[in-house]
């Protein structure tokens, strides 16, 4: 008798162990393994095409140049009143999937975007606009801030402005 109630308990060990290496095997598959506490990187890769002329509208921001106040320059010692003349012109879309019309959503939010425009700039130094990478990267930062407004209130979250068009960039 004792040799075949050992024989059922190596037979239960034998199938325990037989089962938890079939669990990790599917654990390893399904999750990958450990990755040693380095994470894994994917890299997508997404084409942006220019859109046609066809595609595309323009939208002057405010009539003729506009004059913004900037910031009092940090390294200046006396206070000095230092301003920027831009003229601004947005490019759009003119049809975006799942709004009805884009150029009437352009025009509600007008004030908004001419807010945001203006407290843009009185948040910029005299320092900060004289470098020469300033005007590309307040381009790009108005066309993020200005789609995050419009969008706020959309499901869908396709920018609407496809750029934004410093006409004139002159400060003292």
């Amino acid at each position: 008798m004792g040799g075949k109630g050992s024989f059922f308990v190596l037979l239960i060990v034998v199938a325990f162990l037989s089962l938890s290496l079939a669990v990790l095997a599917i654990y390893v598959f399904v999750f990958g393994g450990n990755n040693s506490g380095k994470e894994t990187k994917v890299v997508e890769t997404v084409t942006v095409t220019t859109p046609k002329d066809s595609e595309l509208a323009e939208m002057a921001l405010f009539e003729g140049d506009k004059i913004f106040n900037l910031k009092s320059s940090p390294s200046s010692e006396e206070k000095s009143l230092a301003a920027i003349r831009v003229s601004i012109k947005l490019k759009y879309f003119i049809k975006v999937e799942g709004i009805k019309d884009v150029a009437v959503k352009l025009k509600a939010y007008e004030s908004e975007m001419r807010e945001l425009v203006g407290n843009y700039f009185l948040n910029m130094s005299v320092d900060e606009v004289s470098k020469p990478e300033t005007k590309e990267k307040t381009k790009k930062e108005l066309k993020q801030q200005i789609n995050h407004l419009l969008l706020e209130s959309e499901i869908i979250k396709t920018d609407l402005v496809y750029s934004v068009v410093l006409e004139d960039w002159f400060y003292q």
